[in-house]
């Protein structure tokens, strides 16, 4: 019976040891990649400017955008080059293509709407 709860104690020290060295390897591991990274301690430390939207309608004019227009909770660890030209065109019938131009490297990424 001792033998029994000394076993099951182990095995509860060994569960609890792995559970601690997790918590801690995981987050350590994933400061190592870009950030902000989900399970890393840096999680919503990250500092990223937004992109510049642009849309395009039907006749060729373009309208520069407010981003937070289009969501309720802006997230920093949300790609809004690739998930807001979608929502966009879905809202907005009259609109051709949205552009997305990051102000730091002055990349633009157009996005054609599909209807």
């Amino acid at each position: 019976m001792l033998q029994r709860f000394r076993q099951e104690s182990r095995l509860a020290q060994i569960v609890i040891l792995l559970f601690v060295v997790t918590q801690v390897l995981v987050p350590a591991y994933l400061l190592l990649g870009p950030r902000p990274a989900h399970f890393g301690w840096q999680m919503y430390s990250g500092v990223r400017t937004l992109s510049e939207f642009t849309t395009i309608d039907a006749s060729g004019q373009a309208r520069e955008i407010e981003p937070n227009d289009y969501l309720g909770n802006p997230r920093l660890e949300i790609d809004l080059t690739t998930a807001l030209p979608a929502h966009i065109c879905a809202t907005q019938p009259a609109v051709v293509a949205v552009q997305a131009r990051n102000p730091i490297t002055d990349e633009v990424v157009a996005t054609p709407c599909s209807r």
